[in-house]
């Protein structure tokens, strides 16, 4: 299979075998060093449909001339390097990023990224919500409270989290993103069944910030996890 980087435009060749079915992976561009995440199902790949060059429909071809592209040699940059494949590793963890505002996602992408997390940024609402109901996967939730909403009592993505089952959501850590809610207010957190709040005036410290957000809720539920991992049930 080809897949193209999106962010040099870089096409790499990769083997199909090198993708374990049901198993989503990260490929290294060589040129740029960005991640490219790909998911093969069963029979077919998942290219991140909304930057594939590939056509929704058939009709997408008619009245014009289909033209085999010509792929570049990405086997190049690896002439000396052994397996040329040894950049594919499989996903880790994953990250949903929730924010319209630009500057913040490309500083909290760069850092969760630095943390080694795969980042999802759906770009509304309805790619969010699908996301979550399909995938399923995200350990880590970043919303901005003003995500396409103009109250957080509207933010689709809060909305979704609250009616999750608690044994899902104890799974997935929720930061709340605010320009006017107090950084750390647990009140205001448990008000909103989110996790942890920063305001955006201390995402300077989003690393820092996220590493004391885990600490405490591992802390929280260290003896809850303990307990069910004995079989006890509540």
């Amino acid at each position: 299979m080809q897949k193209k980087c999106k962010n040099c435009g870089k096409i790499l060749n990769i083997p199909d075998d090198k993708i374990p079915k049901g198993k989503t992976v990260v490929v290294t561009c060589p040129s740029c060093k960005k991640k490219i995440r790909i998911e093969k199902k069963e029979n077919f790949f998942d290219l991140d449909e909304k930057n594939s060059d590939i056509p929704d429909l058939v009709s997408d071809f008619e009245g014009e001339e289909l033209i085999q592209p010509k792929f570049e040699d990405s086997f190049s940059d690896f002439k000396d390097s052994g397996d040329p494949f040894d950049f594919i590793e499989e996903e880790g963890e994953m990250a949903m990023l929730c924010t319209e505002d630009e500057a913040l996602k490309k500083g909290m992408t760069d850092v969760l990224e630095y943390m080694d997390y795969s980042v999802f940024s759906p770009e509304d609402n309805h790619q969010a919500l699908r996301e979550l109901r399909m995938r399923g996967e995200f350990s880590l939730i970043v919303v901005d409270e003003s995500f396409y909403c103009d109250e957080i009592s509207n933010n689709a993505v809060i909305r979704y989290v609250k009616r999750l089952p608690m044994r899902d959501r104890r799974e997935i850590f929720v930061f709340l993103v605010s320009g006017r809610r107090r950084t750390f207010d647990r009140k205001d957190a448990f008000i909103h069944s989110v996790n942890a709040i920063i305001n955006t005036a201390h995402l300077n410290n989003f690393e820092d910030l996220l590493k004391k957000g885990f600490a405490e809720n591992e802390s929280f539920y260290r003896n809850f996890k303990e307990a069910l991992k004995k079989g006890l049930k509540f």
